[in-house]
Formats: structure tokens, sequence, C-alpha cells
């Protein structure tokens, strides 16, 4: 196994993990649409614009820092609502930037109050068509990607080989020879789906 394979294992295999948030973020906004709650819709709302924004932050690896490019995943068209929601990430849902928060302090009798700026949710709710349009599109550039590295020379020597039968996996913790820790499997067949089959890397 050499260097340069190791890196290109590890490339691969964040982008498995990235199509994993995707589908975080999918199944997000799928519970903003079902829910009448405006609490939840917001907090739903976050969960998937920070989803969606994990696979283009510094994510480290073994090898190194790994992010997705902009530049090569998101359609010129689609490009301003993907800043805006890396902004929000960035300054407010995963931080809290005084930049953008813009906060001021002042004097109202006995009292000290402070002004500050949040997200604007009633902008943000009424597109989530957009937003899952966005994350699809983003979604499928990846999911190409993987499908091309099954093909790679390099590629089969990499794979850790099993021979127990997905079917007799316990990843509940419960049991005798069952894995204890959290964990999830992710299966994606090796070649493309049939013609008019639902396409996707599923999660179980």
């Amino acid at each position: 196994m050499t260097a340069t394979d190791q890196q290109r294992y590890e490339h691969y295999l964040f982008l498995r993990l990235y199509g994993i948030d995707f589908d975080r973020a999918r199944d997000a906004l799928t519970q903003v649409d079902r829910t009448d709650v405006l609490h939840l819709r917001e907090a739903m709302l976050r969960d998937a614009i920070v989803s969606y924004c994990r696979p283009f932050s510094g994510n480290q690896g073994a090898k190194g820092r790994h992010r997705l490019r902009a530049d090569d995943c998101v359609l010129k068209s689609e490009r301003p609502l993907h800043d805006e929601l890396i902004g929000l990430r960035d300054q407010l849902f995963a931080h809290s930037d005084l930049t953008y928060h813009d906060p001021k302090a002042m004097s109202v009798g006995a009292n000290i109050m402070m002004t500050f700026k949040e997200a604007d949710y009633d902008s943000l709710l009424p597109r989530t068509a957009q937003l899952r349009q966005l994350i699809d599109s983003v979604a499928q550039h990846v999911e190409r990607e993987v499908r091309q590295q099954h093909t790679a020379p390099w590629f089969p020597g990499m794979l850790e080989r099993t021979t127990l039968p997905l079917g007799s996996m316990n990843l509940a913790g419960k049991g005798p020879g069952s894995f204890r820790m959290t964990s999830r499997v992710q299966i994606m067949p090796t070649s493309e789906p049939p013609s008019g089959a639902a396409g996707g890397a599923g999660s179980k």
C-alpha cells in the first residue's frame, strides 16, 4: 500500500461520510415540512444547514484536513444560496461571531439590555425546496465521484474483507457477539443502479 493509495482511500472514505451528511440534511428538511411547531422547525432547519455545510469545513483525517471545494461541486446558479448557508453555519449556527450578531448593550432604567441580530428564519423556512435542490445537486456530484473510485485500479486492494453476512451483524450492542459501539452501516452497490431504480447512497 503506497502513501498515494492511502491518501486516495482516505479521500474516498470522506466522500462516503459526506454522502451521509447530505442524507441527514435531507432528512432534517423533511421534518421541517412535517411539523407546525415553530421552534422545532427552526431546530431542524439549523440541523439541515449544519449537516449540509459539514463537508465544506476542515475535517480532520489521518493524512491531513479534507473538505469539499464549492467550485468543484456547486452549480453557479446555486452558489449564492450555498454561500448564504456557509455564512450562517460559520458565523451563527456553529459559532457566535460578533460580526454577525452585532450586539449592543444599553442601560434601560435599572437593567442592562442587549440587542443582537438573529437568523432570519422567516426568510429561510419558506425556501426548503430550494435548499433540498441544492443538497441533491451536490450529493449527486459526490456520489458520481464515489462510483468512479469503485472502478479505480488501486481501489480493490484497499478494502477490508469480511465473510460475516450483513444479516448477522448486531450493531445495537445487545447480546453476545455484538459490536459494542455506536455504529452504523452504509451500503452502496459498486455499480450504478438499474435505470429507473432509486439512486443515492442509503444508510442503515
